[in-house]
């Protein structure tokens, strides 16, 4: 059941209808019962899976405190490590490292032949194990009282808004309001319908039309020009960022009208200074949660140079691999964690440069240092939208080929010459109103604060998805992770 169809609407309408006809103390039982239908429209076996990684962290996060020494506290916590994160392997890993010991074994001069499974890899389960494990993390760190009802804990664990693709929720932010819903006020509807609105505008305005043009040109690199390829790799940064925020702005628009505030998982990244600042701005949830449960506990930047370069890159490989079994997203993780490595080493070096420089050199200075950022940083997404590294070493190639570009190749791109103008235009109205966001201008501000210019602009945002929307075509990109 996708954000984007005409059955969530009615799926939604009828779960609001009963959640505020629902007294306040027993609103977490049409939740649950919202949740696991969600989840289980796309197979009923999903429910399975889900209900067996909420019983073993809930059983365990009851255990803790009881728990009197340390070895036994820390066999329960394998017991959630292995519980969850073996299901995940399972799902997710298993085939990719069977595959992978056959390919090692006929290196060495093995034969060996270990099945692969080919099982179907169930939407959300790395978000909903994230979540859970965090839990239970959090329960053995002494950070988090345990939950006592397994309804609302169960809740928590597949709450259906984020349940699929985030954002990755804590419990102490999320628990509480399960147990006290707080009241929904006309500023949360207000809230709540305009990222619903700007979030459906950027999936399938934006994301799904920008999705044909890559698609097209990733089936057949060969077949364009660099510049073509290059618009090609542009574009996909700007469809995965549209795809992904726009789920998450739906999501957290959904949980607003029902009174649950969820966490920001994007902070405009287009607009980062830095490699650093770029992560703290995308994917806020899943990067905290490496920060707080991996790195931080590796040591950190705490213990000199060589040993944060081996933390950063423990986080980003093991990203990599998050969201995905498969070597490309490895790569991907690993030229992350390199450009993150590089510039701390380089930064107080290039801090005394642009010091030096002033007026309009210091502004070229900071541009070019900008542009050659999201450069790297787009390029490595090649390796993320590939599906092996065949096809990502094919469009290196090819973007690389000293070959003229030939505009006319625009009007070949699965487009027909007005979609590609409106996705061209949604993309600026994009960046112009992030722009807004991120340095809030008095002017425009003052014109904002205008009811009828705002329905001037929800009517006309509307308009454009009606007339131009992708409906239901096509799946979220990280539903696959």
């Amino acid at each position: 059941m996708l954000f984007n169809s005409v059955q969530f609407v009615a799926f939604f309408a009828v779960v609001c209808g009963v959640h505020f006809a629902t007294p306040r103390r027993w609103r977490w039982v049409p939740m649950l019962v919202a949740s696991y239908a969600f989840y289980m429209a796309w197979r009923l076996e999903y429910g399975a899976l889900i209900l067996i990684s909420t019983a073993i962290d809930y059983g365990v996060g009851r255990a803790l405190p009881s728990a009197t020494s340390h070895g036994r506290r820390r066999v329960l916590l394998a017991m959630s490590l292995v519980g969850n994160l073996g299901l995940l392997f399972g799902f997710k890993y298993l085939d990719f490292t069977l595959t992978n010991l056959n390919s090692l074994g006929h290196l060495v001069g093995l034969s060996p032949q270990f099945p692969t499974f080919n099982v179907l890899l169930p939407v959300g389960i790395s978000f909903y194990t994230f979540q859970s494990l965090s839990y239970t993390f959090d329960v053995y760190r002494g950070v988090q009282t345990p939950e006592r009802h397994f309804g609302r804990f169960a809740v928590f664990v597949a709450f259906f808004p984020q349940l699929i693709a985030g954002p990755i929720e804590r419990s102490g932010a999320l628990l509480p309001q399960l147990e006290a819903p707080g009241r929904v006020r006309m500023g949360d509807l207000r809230v709540g319908c305009q990222l619903m609105l700007w979030g459906a505008f950027k999936k399938i305005v934006i994301a799904d039309h920008a999705g044909v043009v890559v698609s097209t040109v990733y089936d057949q690199p060969a077949l364009y020009p660099a510049g073509v390829v290059g618009f090609a790799v542009v574009l996909f940064a700007v469809q995965l960022y549209t795809d992904f925020s726009g789920y998450c702005d739906i999501a957290v628009g959904v949980a607003r009208l029902m009174g649950i505030r969820l966490s920001t998982n994007f902070r405009r990244p287009f607009f980062a200074r830095s490699v650093a600042d770029y992560w703290r701005r995308r994917h806020i949830t899943l990067g905290r949660w490496f920060r707080d449960y991996v790195y931080f506990p590796l040591g950190g930047s705490r213990s000199g140079q060589l040993q944060t370069a081996v933390n950063i890159s423990a986080v980003f490989l093991l990203s990599g691999l998050w969201h995905g079994a498969s070597w490309t997203f490895v790569f991907w993780g690993g030229l992350n964690a390199l450009a993150l490595i590089t510039e701390r080493a380089l930064s107080p070096r290039l801090h005394t440069v642009y010091r030096s420089l002033y007026g309009p050199f210091r502004w070229g200075g900071l541009i070019v240092k900008h542009l050659l950022m999201f450069a790297f940083l787009w390029l490595t997404l090649v390796f993320f939208r590939a599906e092996s590294v065949t096809q990502a070493s094919a469009i290196f190639a090819q973007l690389f080929a000293p070959e003229q570009m030939d505009w006319w190749f625009l009007t070949s791109l699965g487009l027909k010459p007005g979609s590609l103008a409106v996705l061209l235009v949604a993309i600026l109205t994009l960046f112009a109103v992030e722009w807004v966001q991120e340095f809030e201008p008095r002017p425009v501000w003052r014109l904002w604060s205008r009811r009828w210019i705002r329905w001037v602009a929800y009517l006309c945002v509307i308009y454009t998805i009606a007339l131009f929307g992708f409906f239901g075509r096509a799946q979220f990109i990280y539903f696959q992770f």
